[in-house]
């Protein structure tokens, strides 16, 4: 289920940027010390970090990869689930709904 959740969330983030004509790319993410995130989008001046979870449940385990990466500049760090409500999570870490990608 994590996988086909994550390949959806991607895909629609796809979706958005060709429909949109938007200039940002799309990267998977891992670092020398195997530090891994699901999404990095890079918009050029800025860069958002999603980690992708099929659960509804939000657990503190689960922004351990976002709270590790260290990039230089604006960067905006979320957690994409199945729960319904958009919170913050950690310094510079929030939660979104899937539906709000």
């Amino acid at each position: 289920m994590g996988t086909v959740f994550e390949n959806m969330i991607v895909i629609e983030w796809l979706k958005k940027k060709f429909n949109g004509r938007l200039n940002s790319d799309l990267y998977f993410y891992r670092d020398s010390n195997g530090v891994e995130v699901d999404l990095l989008i890079d918009n050029g001046l800025s860069f958002s970090l999603y980690e992708i979870k099929a659960s509804k449940t939000v657990r503190p385990e689960m922004i351990r990869s976002l709270k590790l990466v260290n990039l230089s500049g604006k960067v905006k760090k979320y957690l994409v689930s199945f729960n319904e409500n958009r919170m913050p999570l950690d310094k510079g870490i929030t939660a979104l709904p899937w539906r709000e990608i």
